[in-house]
């Protein structure tokens, strides 16, 4: 068995008469050492319809005694399960779900302080970031003709210094 933070049962029920289902998801700690689940970056992301990212992503917060259980539902689980849940997430309520995927995203900066990876990801753009010239000084001189950056021995290449 994994020395991590694991899966240990996922259930999703249809609710009688409608559309709508409720899930759960209970989490074994196996570290060995208590977890804070939001300190270390713990994330659970449901894939769903055949995609291939998360429809969801919910940012898991608390403690975990080594040996314990954490358990997470949607609102729509019977009484007796929100009473015991530690964490009411309904991003869990995706229809049609393939797969549900307990991921850690802790990222240390540069002083060592936690980022929340799950949300600064659902922040960044999709389309490509340009990129500032290291150096913005203009070029002076003048270039030389005869120094081509081309390798003609070798086809024509442009020249590498590998």
């Amino acid at each position: 068995m994994s020395n991590d933070v694991l899966i240990a049962e996922y259930a999703a029920v249809q609710v009688p008469d409608t559309d709508q289902a409720w899930r759960m998801v209970e989490l074994y700690n196996n570290t060995g050492v208590p977890v804070d689940l939001g300190e270390q970056g713990y994330v659970l992301e449901v894939y769903a319809a055949g995609e291939r990212e998360p429809q969801s992503a919910t940012v898991l917060k608390g403690n975990v005694d080594n040996g314990g259980r954490f358990l997470v539902t949607t609102d729509r689980a019977p009484s007796e399960l929100k009473d015991q849940a530690r964490l009411i997430a309904n991003e869990l309520a995706v229809p049609k779900v393939d797969a549900v995927v307990l991921r850690r995203l802790a990222v240390r900066t540069g002083n060592q302080c936690e980022a929340e990876v799950a949300s600064a990801l659902r922040t960044l753009p999709r389309a490509p970031i340009p990129l500032q010239p290291i150096n913005p000084r203009p070029l002076t001189g003048t270039p030389d003709p005869e120094d081509l950056p081309i390798d003609p021995d070798r086809g024509g290449e442009i020249a590498s210094p590998n």
